[in-house]
C-alpha cells in the first residue's frame, strides 16, 4: 500500500465518523468534527489531493481541487517573461475558481440563495499579476 499512516489513519476515522454519525468517543480530545467542505491541491503524485476525494466518500460535503503547475526543473522563469506569465495567470485563474467555490459553497451551508459579493468585481491582489 502506498499511503502513508496520516492518510490511512485519516480515512479510518472519516470511515468510523460516518458509521458512527459522530465522532468516536476514545478519540483524543474529543476526536475531529466534520468538515463543512474539503479543498485540495493537485501538485506533483501528492497523496493528499486523492486522499480528499477519497474522505469525501464519507463526509460528503463540498469538495474542490485546484491545479498547482509546477514549474518544471531546469526552466528559467527568472529571465522569461512568457514562462513566468504563463505560470502567473494559470495560479491566477485556479484561485478565481477557488474564491467561487468557496462563495458558492458558503451560500450553499448558509442557506441562502447566494452572497452578496459579485465574483466579477473581486479583486485579486496576487504578486506582479497585471
Amino acid at each position: 500500500m502506498d499511503i502513508c499512516s496520516y492518510l490511512r489513519t485519516g480515512l479510518g476515522l472519516a470511515k468510523k465518523m460516518r458509521d458512527l454519525g459522530e465522532a468516536p468517543p476514545e478519540a483524543p480530545y474529543g476526536g475531529m468534527g466534520k468538515p463543512d467542505m474539503l479543498i485540495g491541491n493537485a501538485q506533483n503524485c501528492d497523496g493528499r489531493f486523492k486522499y480528499l476525494q477519497a474522505a469525501n466518500r464519507y463526509h460528503r460535503v463540498p469538495y474542490f481541487g485546484y491545479d498547482v503547475a509546477d514549474v518544471p526543473y531546469g526552466w528559467d522563469t527568472e529571465h522569461d517573461e512568457g514562462l513566468k506569465k504563463h505560470f502567473v495567470d494559470h495560479y491566477y485563474e485556479q484561485l478565481k475558481r477557488l474564491v467561487a467555490f468557496i462563495i458558492l459553497s458558503a451560500s450553499y451551508l448558509l442557506g441562502v440563495s447566494r452572497l452578496d459579493i459579485p465574483i466579477s468585481s473581486l479583486d485579486f491582489p496576487i504578486g506582479f499579476h497585471g
